[in-house]
């Protein structure tokens, strides 16, 4: 029997800014050009801490895939920044890059599901910085043949969203580096790793076996 308790500390820091086009010192000439409602860009940025213990329990066959049987405590820590830009009214680019370090209890062997989903595959890559993803996001409108006018409606921001108005019907695009998950089989209770369950059994549906990194990335 395997007993294994977590304790999970989360820090997230979140920062933004909307592009300014007043001058410090407009020319008295001119009229000062009015500030967009619509953000231009956005940076935010996200850190992680995991500390995991397990404790030591009776194991009477063990082998090099097993979950070793002896006590192990492990930390990990990550970094994101998530970076965006709009470069016109329904054109948007994101990059994350981020960092990973340290691993999970048992570095996964031997345990059905990754207990540290926050670092799955790690203990296979290079704890070295990386891009998690980078792609375009296109929207574009969708109107009825009876609708004169293109409707539009608030996106408020989040992690790789900029807020602003955009088209309430649209056909969205997504193009580059970025998981599957972040779209599809997508669960509001558990889709993170971080700042939900933990556990990769937990997340997303384990029978799905989208095209990915080690990481679940890919282009």
């Amino acid at each position: 029997m395997v007993s294994a308790h977590t304790l999970v500390l989360s820090v997230a820091a979140f920062s933004g800014s909307q592009l300014c086009l007043a001058q410090d010192k407009p020319d008295p000439a001119k009229p000062i050009p009015a500030i967009s409602p619509d953000a231009r860009y956005d940076y935010q940025s996200e850190i992680t801490f995991i500390f995991q213990h397990l404790f030591a329990f009776p194991s009477k066959y063990e082998g090099p895939n097993s979950l070793k049987s002896q006590s192990d405590t492990e930390i990990s820590h990550s970094y994101t920044a998530y970076l965006g830009a709009r470069l016109s009214k329904n054109v948007e680019v994101y990059l994350n890059p981020e960092m990973a370090l340290g691993h999970g209890v048992g570095d996964a062997p031997g345990i059905a599901g990754y207990v540290n989903g926050d670092i799955t595959g790690q203990f296979t890559e290079a704890q070295a910085p990386y891009i998690a993803r980078a792609f375009v996001r296109i929207r574009i409108p969708v109107k009825s043949k009876d609708d004169k006018t293109s409707q539009t409606e608030l996106v408020g921001r989040s992690l790789n969203i900029i807020s602003g108005r955009v088209p309430a019907e649209r056909l969205v695009i997504a193009i580059g580096k970025i998981p599957p998950t972040d779209t599809f089989d997508y669960s509001s209770y558990a889709n993170n790793g971080r700042t939900q369950f933990m556990n990769s059994g937990l997340r997303n549906n384990l029978a799905w076996d989208y095209p990915g990194d080690a990481r679940g990335y890919d282009w």
